[in-house]
């Protein structure tokens, strides 16, 4: 473990915010964008007091059979990885079957993922209005879609600043600088 990750970990303990996170299935996932992906529903505690909860993606990279590649699971690879993102559970080469789901569940995004992805949208505590924070964001001004990622990304962060104050949440965005 590295200082850095040491040092994250004890500053999220220090401030008892928990992460735990549930899976949700690609063909139920909110907001469809058409991207491949691993979703979850995350829910962050300080102190065992639920603070917020919002659904969290992380790339088709992340899926277990996608890491171990094309030579594994060879021209099944597709179909490996298609059935984590549905079910939430690992595949596993098979030399009969081109490969089988494992009892196994697909690992959970780690709590410094999710709280890194959290903290560094709190910037948009910085701006006042939307058309400010979006160049800044690399969203259109004038989009809709983009106003509202705005506002839940500012949901997200007075969520944080309400359980943590000013000064922890600048702690916590401090220390996942980088991250």
């Amino acid at each position: 473990m590295t200082t850095a990750t040491k040092t994250r970990h004890d500053i999220a303990a220090r401030f008892g915010l928990s992460v735990d996170a549930v899976f949700v299935p690609f063909s139920r996932r909110p907001n469809a964008d058409g991207w491949r992906s691993l979703n979850w529903l995350v829910t962050v505690f300080h102190n065992e007091r639920e603070v917020l909860n919002t659904a969290y993606s992380q790339g088709v990279g992340h899926a277990p059979a996608h890491r171990l590649g094309k030579k594994t699971f060879g021209a099944d690879l597709d179909d490996a990885v298609a059935s984590e993102l549905e079910t939430g559970r690992c595949s596993k080469p098979s030399a009969s079957a081109g490969f089988i789901v494992t009892r196994h569940a697909v690992p959970p995004p780690s709590a410094d993922d999710v709280l890194y992805s959290l903290v560094s949208d709190a910037d948009v505590l910085e701006y006042s209005r939307y058309e400010d924070w979006a160049p800044e964001a690399g969203l259109d001004p004038d989009s809709r879609k983009g106003e509202a990622v705005y506002r839940e990304c500012l949901r997200h962060s007075l969520a944080l600043r309400h359980a943590l104050g000013d000064i922890r949440l600048g702690e916590l965005r401090e220390a996942f600088i980088d991250y």
